[in-house]
């Protein structure tokens, strides 16, 4: 039996069929649709159902679950697709350990969660509540953990498959939980617990098909895989601190309302990151298992390009009809939540290219690198809200953040061209073939 990562006659039952970087591209990418939709009327069924104030409360509540799972989740689950591509470990005692991991990971990031809530317990929250947030946790953890195995595999039309299951779980659990029952702010959250557990099963039945859930401990290759995953984690883990800075900001300057209309303003605003975010697993498999280094930064260099412009088309018309959308879809009362958008379209376009060059460092073994400019983005957001938020709210937070993740791509830009070695021009500078390879791929995946 051999262990690795599968080919793609493997994954078609014997037939061979070669899947280039372009088709796993379209493969992840149509994979989002359905799960933008379920998201888009999930947002708007929690916001017509709760208003401003229980948006504002379900934020907060999750702010400490979702902070600590930047931190317990991605590491392990892309350490494991980093030595599963490199062939530094067998896969069964990968698998073994990753298990292990999981379990250990899910207890620690519960604990962590319930003593930052109890340290910033609001009257709004009850034993429920927090009871429903902190269950977050295990679902997400092992979901990440059992994806990044499949994604080590090769099996990104698997990969890509199951991640529908959290946004779709989420859509229709908040209909019965929040519609139907009324269960508020408890069934919006208990939605997104519930959802991931189920997800999280069904992934590790799929597993068992493949390897013997056997939770094992292995010293040398915990080490390998903590060690990857802790350096993996502590760049994300920044950068998400740099992305959620304001939900603290806003809570400790500013007020609940406008935590809830900041709230649903990025939210709305970070569907541009959709793409970068689809095409991060991916990005970190394919560098991980790249021969030619430099040959697949000039694609990584042109996949930017293109999504620049495909973010800079999109945030113009989102620019011009979400005043429109936003009251037709989360009523009057978030109305204020359009401009909250309009002000982070350009800084969310910028960190588009951000995320993708930085995965492709991940990839390659060098997540550090990017703290040379993480580290001052975090700053500058902490710093600059202390004055910006008490004077002008929720718009000035906008605007800071928008400008630092400006300045923070530019810089990174710099960084890749220097690590990669390709210069800043070859990087930047637009080709015919940008388009023409691209148009060429759609056609054939609309053929097949």
């Amino acid at each position: 039996m051999r262990y690795g990562p599968v080919t793609a006659a493997e994954e078609t039952g014997g037939v061979p069929r070669r899947r280039s970087f372009a088709d796993d591209v379209l493969t992840m990418l149509v994979s989002r649709v359905a799960v933008q939709i379920a998201g888009f009327i999930t947002g708007i069924i929690v916001a017509r159902m709760l208003g401003v104030e229980g948006r504002g409360v379900i934020a907060a509540v999750l702010f400490a679950p979702q902070l600590v799972l930047t931190f317990c989740a991605g590491g392990v689950g892309n350490a494991a697709a980093y030595h599963m591509g490199r062939e530094t470990w067998d896969t069964p005692r990968i698998v073994e350990t990753v298990l292990t991991l999981a379990m250990m990971s899910s207890l620690i990031g519960i604990s962590a969660s319930l003593g930052w809530i109890s340290l910033a317990w609001e009257d709004r929250y009850t034993p429920l509540l927090v009871a429903a947030a902190v269950l977050i946790v295990p679902g997400t953890v092992f979901f990440n953990y059992t994806a990044g195995i499949f994604l080590g595999y090769g099996k990104i039309p698997t990969y890509a498959i199951m991640s529908w299951g959290p946004g779709i779980g989420k859509f229709l659990l908040t209909i019965i939980l929040v519609f139907l029952l009324g269960l508020g702010t408890v069934g919006a959250v208990g939605a997104i617990a519930i959802a991931g557990l189920l997800v999280a099963g069904t992934l590790l039945f799929k597993l068992s098909k493949l390897h013997r859930l056997r939770p094992r401990w292995n010293g040398r290759v915990a080490r390998d895989l903590v060690t990857s995953g802790f350096s993996f984690t502590v760049v994300f883990f920044l950068m998400i601190l740099i992305y959620r800075a304001n939900v603290i900001l806003i809570q400790h300057y500013g007020s609940i309302e406008q935590l809830g209309i900041y709230s649903i303003g990025s939210m709305l605003a970070e569907l541009l990151w959709q793409v970068p975010a689809v095409l991060s697993a991916l990005i970190f498999a394919k560098s991980a298992a790249a021969k030619d280094g430099k040959a697949f930064a000039t694609k990584v260099a042109a996949l930017a390009r293109l999504t620049l412009v495909f973010g800079i088309a999109v945030s113009a018309v989102i620019a011009v009809i979400i005043p429109y959308f936003v009251v037709l879809a989360y009523g009057r009362d978030f109305a204020p939540s359009a401009d909250i958008v309009r002000a982070l379209l350009p800084g969310t376009v910028s960190i588009m290219i951000f995320k993708i060059l930085r995965q492709d460092l991940t990839g390659r073994g060098r997540p550090w690198v990017a703290l040379w400019v993480v580290i001052p983005m975090l700053a500058a957001t902490f710093i600059a809200g202390r004055f910006v938020i008490p004077v002008y709210g929720a718009m000035g937070a906008a605007y800071t953040t928008s400008a630092v993740y400006i300045v923070g791509t530019i810089g990174l830009i710099g960084i890749y061209s220097r690590t990669v070695g390709i210069g800043v021009g070859e990087v930047l500078r637009y080709r015919r073939s940008d388009f023409s390879d691209l148009w060429t791929r759609v056609r054939s995946k609309l053929r097949r």
